[in-house]
C-alpha cells in the first residue's frame, strides 16, 4: 500500500491510502505547493495556503516532517514519527499540540512531550522562511 495521495483541507495537509478517495473541493498533489528535494522539504506558502495562519500545520509524510506556524511568521518543524513506537502517519493538532492517534502521546510545537506513553521529545528540525518559501532542513 501506499500514502502517495496528499490532501489540503484549511488548516491541515492529510494523506491518504486509499486511491480511489475523491474527496471534492480538495486539491491533489502537486499542486499543494510543498515539494521535498533531497533533505530539504520547500513550501511556497502562496499555494500551501493551510500553513499561511498560526496553528496551520501540515504532515509531509514522503519527508515524515511535520510542520506548523506557530505565528508571527515563525514555523516549527518536527519529526513524524513518534518516540512511542514510530507511527508517522497518524497526526492530529490542536490547541497548539500534536497528538499521535496511534497510542495516544501529546507534544507540544517545541517538540516536548505534553504527556506519554512516549517519554522522548520529538526531534526538531531548523526552518528557514526567505519571502513566501519556507525550507525545513530535515537532512
Amino acid at each position: 500500500m501506499t500514502f502517495s495521495q496528499l490532501r489540503i483541507k484549511q488548516e491541515t495537509l492529510f494523506t491518504s491510502c486509499s486511491e480511489d478517495d475523491d474527496t471534492p473541493g480538495l486539491p491533489q498533489a502537486p499542486s499543494t505547493g510543498i515539494s521535498v528535494q533531497g533533505n530539504q522539504v520547500i513550501v511556497n506558502l502562496d499555494e500551501a495556503t493551510a500553513l499561511n495562519n498560526q496553528g496551520g500545520w501540515a504532515l509531509v509524510t514522503s519527508a515524515r516532517v511535520l510542520i506548523v506556524n506557530i505565528g508571527n511568521n515563525r514555523f516549527s518543524a518536527l519529526t513524524s514519527v513518534c518516540t512511542h513506537s514510530n507511527c508517522d502517519r497518524n497526526w492530529t493538532f490542536s490547541n497548539n499540540v500534536f497528538t499521535c492517534t496511534c497510542h495516544g502521546s501529546r507534544f507540544n510545537t517545541d517538540g516536548s512531550v505534553v504527556n506519554g506513553p512516549a517519554i522522548r521529545p520529538l526531534t526538531s528540525f531548523p526552518t528557514t522562511l526567505n519571502g513566501r518559501t519556507l525550507t525545513v532542513d530535515f537532512g
